[in-house]
């Protein structure tokens, strides 16, 4: 009789009571089973489907009654989990094949090695059978131990494009690509998507941001957040759910024109509260950016001395706010406790609310400044008081300290021609910074510092960081500025990072834990310096910028010549004469008799090389009461 055959008979099937099984130490599988939650209830509602493989026990060659198992230990652990819970008894009969010690390892060592784990995706169309056949997604996440928003969320990925479900099944996308693609159930727009993007940009977080460029995630979106989904649904918005968000309240408002009147309603209610606070205009403002801002002059309020009254408000917030903290920090309250942290919140605010208060401008700022209501990057009503409107003429309280007011003259260079000039300053403080890895901190640091420090006249950022890189286009501004020594410096230094740094974004992280504390600090001083941003559209330039452009030791000369195209050709020959006699005066008065062209020419001779700068490249402080405009914002 060969092995086979013997093997063959010696097995044999039986219904054997769950109280006689075992763990075999035979069993080559040593690890655990997981998900045994969901296999316990599949077999609580259809049955132990896979037979058990069991050897007899023998002690002094005779059979104890009870069976090792050695292939099936997982089914094993979920039917105990069931006895442990209630749901089956001891002697519930399992259906096992028998056989002999010696074939045990063999066999289990082929049904662990040999087996497949199921495909998701074939998970995912089964699931969608099932309801298609009628079940209801409660009862399939009752039958194999799922919850119900998990079926639904494999439902949605079973209504991905064939076209993605075949890729994914193939490893050729991953999980998070399905993911993202089931935002639509529009198999058209999916395909369209999915053909627009190219190699390393055919990422998750894009696919996703193109679905739903045309909606507001209301997790996200400040105007959304300051609405909120309850008002907004209820004046007849739709929210399409994200069911892969990680929060329940996850989605996208549809409808951008209801949120944005919504928004204003609320925002002009509170505006009429600020315009009793006596101030010259109160405009309300959905959205401002930083661009915006800085074209306004400030006034900046006095704070006042508290009442009685307010004081005492004030010292019991604090107390309250203290003992809360303490019971957070001490175990006493969760911080998870939802309503604690309500509370806390509320007298946060409160506090604040009372603090802003106390600050208050004169009669003569008043009649002056006015508030723009708008909505901060956190979705909170936002009042910016104090602000000088552009046009508006400028108190000399608020900006030159003195009694008068500042008077206007027409400035020496046109907007577009100071812009040009100032952006190539830029690129040149961008440049130096490059190589400046010291100076670069010390601003980065700075900048983190008046927001941490000096909440109340710093602009709220967005990201969890609380920083935001803005880069600025310097060609918009100075057309020549390709040609530039800044710029070649800059693409230079760009080219060579990139050739340093890894390939993809996800490596970059660890690369930089690998790195020598100088390279930290140099990349830091060149992302640092591509933020730079110091394009003014008059002729003068912020303190601020001054500052840096000394502490680099910026001399604008060994970056900027003064040209034709770069300079001459756009101011009028008196400008060029005034600036040849700064350098050579004895020429100056032949050079006035000359046509403009002639004028160029000669001009170009006698500023290269002098050092000659315009004034935007020179650099100033504050505007004088000689110049136009209301100063650094």
């Amino acid at each position: 009789m060969s092995s086979k055959e013997t093997t063959a008979n010696n097995e044999k099937l039986a219904q054997l009571p769950l109280s006689s099984l075992f763990r075999s130490p035979l069993n080559v599988r040593t690890k655990r089973g997981t998900n045994l939650a969901e296999l316990a209830a599949s077999m609580l509602a259809h049955g132990v489907l896979q037979n058990l493989v069991v050897t007899p026990e023998l002690k002094k060659r005779k059979p104890t009654g009870r069976y090792g198992v050695v292939a099936g230990g997982r089914r094993l652990d979920a039917l105990t989990r069931l006895h442990g819970e209630g749901k089956i008894p001891e002697a519930y009969p399992v259906a096992c094949k028998i056989i002999g010690e010696r074939e045990a390892v063999e066999l289990s060592l082929a049904e662990n090695c040999g087996r497949e784990a199921l495909h998701p995706i074939d998970q995912f169309q089964a699931f969608k059978a099932l309801v298609d056949g009628g079940k209801s997604v409660e009862d399939v996440a009752a039958a194999f131990g799922a919850t119900p928003l998990t079926v639904k969320r494999r439902l949605k990925l079973a209504n991905v494009a064939p076209r993605f479900l075949d890729l994914y099944r193939n490893d050729e996308i991953t999980l998070e690509h399905l993911m993202a693609l089931a935002l639509t159930d529009d198999h058209a727009r999916q395909e369209e998507v999915w053909d627009s993007l190219e190699g390393y940009a055919c990422q998750p977080w894009r696919i996703r941001q193109l679905l739903t460029e045309q909606e507001i995630d209301v997790l996200r979106d400040p105007m959304a957040r300051f609405v909120g989904v309850d008002a907004y649904e209820a004046a007849g918005g739709i929210v399409r759910r994200d069911l892969f968000s990680d929060a329940d309240e996850g989605g996208f408002m549809t409808d951008k024109a209801l949120l944005e009147r919504l928004a204003q309603e609320k925002l002009t209610s509170a505006a009429a509260t600020v315009q009793g606070e006596g101030w010259a205009w109160v405009e309300v403002r959905p959205r401002v950016d930083f661009a915006e801002l800085s074209a306004y002059g400030r006034v900046e309020p006095e704070r006042r001395e508290p009442t009685p009254e307010e004081q005492e408000r004030l010292e019991a917030i604090g107390k309250e706010m203290n003992e809360l903290q303490e019971k957070i920090d001490n175990g006493e309250i969760s911080e998870d406790d939802d309503e604690a942290l309500a509370r806390f919140d509320a007298l946060e605010a409160e506090h604040e609310a009372i603090g802003e208060g106390l600050l208050v401008a004169s009669e003569e700022d008043h009649s002056l400044a006015g508030a723009l209501v708008t909505i901060d990057s956190s979705g909170s009503l936002h009042v910016r008081r104090g602000l000088i409107r552009p046009g508006d003429k400028v108190s000399a309280s608020s900006q030159a300290g003195e009694g008068a007011n500042v008077e206007r003259k027409k400035p020496i260079h046109s907007e577009r021609l100071t812009r040009q000039l100032t952006a190539h300053r830029t690129a040149a403080m961008q440049a130096s910074l490059v190589n400046s890895a010291d100076v670069a901190i010390a601003t980065l640091a700075a900048r983190l510092a008046a927001q941490v420090f000096y909440p109340l006249s710093s602009l709220r950022w967005e990201n969890v960081t609380q920083i935001r890189i803005e880069t600025p286009d310097l060609a918009k501004d100075a057309p020549d500025f390709a040609e530039s020594p800044a710029a070649s410096a800059l693409n230079g230094a760009r080219e060579r990072w990139q050739a340093r740094l890894p390939v993809k974004a996800e490596f970059l992280f660890g690369w930089m834990l690998e790195q020598p504390q100088e390279t930290v600090f140099e990349l830091l001083a060149f992302c640092t310096a591509t933020t730079i941003n110091a394009v003014y559209p008059r002729d003068w330039t912020t303190e601020a910028a001054d500052q840096l452009a000394q502490a680099l030791d910026l001399d604008m000369a060994q970056w900027w010549k003064p040209t034709k195209e770069s300079y001459l050709a756009h101011v009028p020959k008196s400008r060029i004469v005034s600036a040849v006699a700064e350098v050579a005066p004895e020429k100056a008065a032949r050079l006035a008799t000359m046509k403009k062209d002639a004028l160029i020419e000669a001009a170009e001779r006698h500023l290269g090389g002098s050092g000659w700068l315009p004034e935007p490249l020179r650099g100033m402080c504050a505007p004088d009461a000689s110049q136009e405009g209301i100063g650094a914002a």
